[in-house]
């Protein structure tokens, strides 16, 4: 088995395949952008063609590989063009989704984000990446799904996934800037209090301090 990989353990096989990966991505062995060839993994883990494509598939809904008609799988890599593009169309679209959540919001709504919000402040202060990512995430999908439209949380979620997914790899490889934990808080405070200046400043805030630092240029990053 390639040494990139840690040894497959106990469950189902597309399940245990999809972990190495991802594992090997978090520790850095594979980077945003490296292919991911069906018929090598294959070979690595000693499983069939189907369960490496199933294991690809499931890494794919969970943002962190992207498939290439007619060339292949990757690592999900963003450019800064391509983070500010997702961002500007998320930020719009979210913010729609969040005004017509706010007449939805119940107490067990407002307590759920709040349990997201802390259960992302705890896994990031433990540099757990990967699962901050994923509760960051359900976060902004419980958010989404309180508009009650179908369309709007179907678009969010394709554009953010692999949003989440390749800064949460950034965050793992230490290259990151501080992290900022408080912000998914004031957004919830904003759709209680239901105010729509105050319900866009709030997201408008989050986004900056949650990705300024992916929209620069790597060369600028790479100079503070």
């Amino acid at each position: 088995m390639a040494l990139i990989f840690e040894s497959l353990k106990r469950g189902p096989v597309k399940t245990r395949v999809a972990d190495a990966v991802r594992n090997a991505i978090y520790a850095g062995k594979l980077r945003p952008g490296d292919p991911l060839l069906e018929l090598q993994l294959a070979k690595d883990f000693e499983v069939s063609q189907t369960s490496v494509r199933e294991a690809l598939i499931h890494l794919e809904q969970l943002g962190l590989v992207r498939r290439v008609a007619n060339k292949g799988t990757f690592v999900t890599e963003l450019s800064p063009e391509q983070v500010r593009d997702r961002l500007e169309v998320r930020l719009k679209l979210e913010y729609m989704a969040a005004i017509r959540a706010v007449p939805r919001l119940t107490a067990t709504d407002v307590a759920r984000l709040h349990e997201l919000a802390d259960l992302i402040a705890a896994t990031t202060s433990r540099k757990e990446y990967f699962l901050a990512a994923q509760y960051d995430l359900e976060f902004h999908r419980t958010l989404w799904r309180l508009s009650n439209s179908e369309t709007l949380y179907q678009v969010l979620d394709q554009i953010a996934a692999p949003l989440f997914a390749f800064i949460s790899i950034v965050r793992s490889s230490s290259r990151a800037g501080p992290i900022v934990l408080h912000s998914h808080h004031d957004i919830v405070n904003a759709l209680e209090g239901g105010d729509a200046n105050v319900i866009q400043s709030s997201l408008e805030y989050h986004f900056a301090d949650s990705y300024d630092q992916f929209v620069a240029p790597q060369n600028a990053r790479d100079a503070t």
